[in-house]
């Protein structure tokens, strides 16, 4: 161990009801995992530079929202290699034996054909093999074409790889077909070809083996321009990699990635994967075989017996292949692939079985996660996988059990699920009845690969089809016994209004809506908000109440890290939208923006989350213009002394204020109040308050403010009418002035009590022969 691991632990994990053992592991970086008191079914893994995430097991796995058969036997070729893809509006099954084409329910089959009669040159005049065999199929959601492979002529010199790609998305239309020579010499066969490909390329890889049959093979990789093929051209690079064979290329999926990585078995002793990388231009591409090793815990490469696989009643077992990588994507920066591997290890003593094993693989090599599917209880082998742009992702295999009859299983982990962790297993398709079938050697042969894919109608649900056991014919003796294929649909869960066509009603001046982005996808003909090229969004339907500007706003998201766009259209359909405006501020989580709405016109917002999915607040306000309810008052005060000014405006949103002295803004006065603290003869003037919202603003009426420079009044304009005396009390208006009387200078009493200016009357002046007044604030 070195110095700078660290001991830890696995301990067993539960069992699940269908008897299968699910195993994962928990470490830390550069951690060593060994066993210390473990119980004896648990499985021990070693990973490096692996991140701690506990165990533990998601809630159950989604039911299928589409189940029907594929293709089923026609008892022409052993095994079917069961392999095909989903398009926009078809299925398409390609086995060694037949072509069918479907549509996306099952419920039409347009289309079904042998093998070799679609390795034709399209025009049903030269047939390009009456061999053909090993068939890969796979739809690019790019371009939105169909890409197929073949082997043909094996242990021949006239080998070849048969390659095609349709001329539109729809596979009953045109193809491009080539037909390759694939050795020069006459001396090797191609077989077990895998399909790739990225932006730049297309790419066939296989296995070359000496036609005599004496060797393990050499790996081989055609790099076709994928440009050009489209457009019906022939270019390609052959590359012959100085490396072990069966180099698997990832379906990449990541749209702008320049380079193609391919995986492969290394190691099973040692738990180890290989990545290499295909880099360069399209014309010359450039095959770099790395060091770079993913490693876990070991594995037996192959069972060490030709049948290995149990099933119900009969001793007839399985051969269920060997360890090599099945599938690689690439998605999201990352890689995903899975094999079957057989456990445990020899040097227990105890058979094997074969187990499912699965990988998140960082682009540097490290493993990001790593599991294990599979028991003595439950076969597992033949795996395939596929991964959405969330990081869904779905596992599709055969399952074996004594219990039961070979059957197609699938396993699905949601994106937030813990890692390194799968839900419990589904049933794909029950086996219907044993299998013997060996016919070139004593291997009871099952299909030797599957194939999983990603809906390009929503780039959310997942697909896969898989093997499983019809009822044999007759008695169960050798050749009796039938297989069938079976294609099942994994719908994931995306918001309601995900579609156009399904756009939330929102109504009113006002209001906000809490919503998710989470499996938010693009529908078809949908514009690139803003320029961004991978937005998918959820939609709102919003009618004007009223003329007049309108307010959207994203408030806040679950995260707090979200980065949102905004984008307001007008028009009836997905692809007939006029944009109205949008924004995206490039803060997070905040786009805001602001446009004059026509009343009773119906606006649609698509909201979309740029960096990752969440919860997001969205708030809209048709403004009002504000409205002054309460007028500032002309006011007068005394040198030294406060005066306060105030206001009040109605509106929507709710307005902002901003005083003013002779029509000039008042630096932060933008309260309804405000106040003048010891008040000097330069405040005098004319005061008025603006109040503003993005509805447009008002102005209030101006309120003249008097400064004095003292409070004292003056008594003037007296007279006396009719028994009585009266004068004029002028002081600062507004103030509260107390006028007292006195007989003798010396005794005073107040008589009056009021607010400048005012006029006083002495009406009983013939109780007194004399009285003296005086003021007093």
């Amino acid at each position: 161990m070195k110095a700078n691991q660290v001991l830890s632990w696995v301990f067993v994990l539960g069992l699940l009801a269908s008897g299968v053992l699910l195993h994962a592991l928990e470490v830390t970086p550069y951690q060593e995992i060994v066993e210390y008191d473990l119980p004896t079914n648990a499985i021990v893994m070693e990973q490096w530079d692996y991140p701690t995430v506990p165990f533990s097991l998601g809630p159950g796995t989604p039911g299928l929202s589409a189940s029907f058969q594929a293709l089923p036997d026609n008892d022409v070729r052993n095994p079917p290699d069961t392999h095909g893809a989903v398009g926009l509006n078809h299925i398409v099954t390609m086995l060694n034996t037949e072509v069918r084409i479907q549509n996306r329910d099952g419920t039409t089959n347009y289309s079904t054909m042998s093998l070799n009669h679609f390795w034709t040159n399209g025009t049903g005049g030269v047939i390009f093999s009456s061999s053909a065999f090993d068939p890969r199929l796979i739809y690019d959601p790019f371009a939105h074409r169909w890409i197929a492979t073949a082997v043909a002529d094996a242990q021949s010199a006239s080998s070849a790889i048969l390659f095609a790609v349709s001329q539109t998305s729809d596979p009953l239309g045109a193809w491009y077909r080539i037909k390759l020579d694939v050795d020069d010499t006459n001396t090797r066969w191609a077989d077990f070809p895998y399909l790739g490909f990225n932006k730049n390329w297309i790419v066939v890889s296989a296995v070359m083996l000496l036609n005599s049959g004496a060797d393990a093979g050499i790996p081989k990789v055609w790099a076709f321009n994928r440009t050009n093929v489209f457009s019906g051209g022939t270019n390609h690079t052959v590359i012959s990699p100085s490396a072990n064979p069966y180099l698997v290329p990832a379906l990449t999926y990541d749209r702008e990635e320049e380079t193609l990585y391919f995986l492969q078995h290394s190691s099973p002793a040692s738990g180890t994967i290989r990545m290499s990388k295909m880099t360069g231009t399209p014309s010359s591409p450039v095959f770099t075989v790395t060091d770079i090793y993913p490693k876990t815990d070991p594995w037996r490469g192959t069972s060490g017996t030709s049948n290995l696989a149990p099933q119900t009643n009969t001793t007839q077992n399985l051969h269920v292949g060997d360890s090599r990588i099945q599938s690689v994507l690439m998605r999201n920066g990352t890689l995903w692939t899975t094999h079957t591997i057989f456990m445990p290890l020899a040097s227990t003593g105890i058979t094997p079985y074969s187990a499912v094993q699965w990988w998140q693989i960082d682009l540097d090599g490290r493993p990001l996660q790593v599991h294990r599917i599979g028991s003595q209880a439950m076969y597992c082998a033949y795996p395939s996988i596929a991964v959405n742009r969330h990081n869904d992702m779905l596992l599709g295999f055969a399952m074996f059990s004594s219990n039961m009859h070979p059957s197609a299983g699938y396993a699905f982990r949601a994106f937030t699920d813990p890692a390194g962790t799968l839900r419990p297993m589904g049933t794909l398709k029950a086996g219907e009845g044993a299998y013997w079938k060996t016919r070139v050697d004593t291997r009871n042969r099952w299909g030797d690969y599957s194939a999983a894919c990603v809906d390009p109608i929503n780039d959310a649900d997942l697909w896969t089809i898989q093997e499983y056991s019809l009822p044999h014919v007759g008695d169960l003796v050798n050749n009796s016994g039938r297989w069938s294929t079976w294609w099942g649909k994994v719908s994931v869960q995306v918001p309601s209004n995900d579609h156009f066509t399904n756009a939330l009603a929102i109504s009113g001046f006002t209001g906000t809506n809490t919503n998710t982005t989470i499996r938010a996808t693009l529908d078809t003909g949908e514009p690139n908000h803003l320029g961004f090229t991978n937005t998918p969004s959820i939609w709102y339907s919003w009618t004007a109440p009223t003329n007049g500007n309108v307010n959207f706003t994203t408030l806040i998201s679950s995260a707090g890290y979200l980065d949102t766009t905004l984008a307001v259209y007008t028009g009836s359909s997905i692809t007939n939208l006029t944009l109205v405006t949008s924004n995206d501020d490039g803060r997070v989580p905040l786009s805001s923006l602001t446009f004059n709405a026509t009343s009773n016109t119906t606006y649609k917002i698509a909201l979309s989350t740029k960096n990752w999915d969440g919860e997001v607040v969205l708030r809209w306000i048709q403004a009002l213009t504000p409205e002054i309810v309460t007028q500032p008052v002309p006011s007068s005060v005394v040198v030294g002394q406060s005066i306060t000014f105030s206001s009040t405006a109605i509106g929507l949103p709710a307005p902002t204020y901003q005083w003013r002295k002779n029509g000039v803004n008042i630096s932060g006065a933008t309260s309804s109040t405000y106040t003048i603290n010891n008040a000097q003869a330069g405040h005098a003037g004319t005061y008025s308050v603006v109040a503003s919202n993005f509805g447009g603003s008002n102005t209030s009426s101006n309120a003249y403010l008097t400064v004095y420079s003292t409070a004292a009044a003056t008594l003037e304009a007296f007279n006396y009418t009719n028994n009585s005396f009266r004068f004029f009390n002028d002081g600062v208006t507004g103030y509260t002035y107390i006028i007292e009387a006195s007989t003798n200078l010396t005794n005073w009493v107040a008589v009056s009590t009021n607010i400048a200016p005012f006029t006083f009357t002495n009406a009983v002046t013939t109780n007194f022969p004399y009285r003296f007044f005086r003021t007093k604030y």
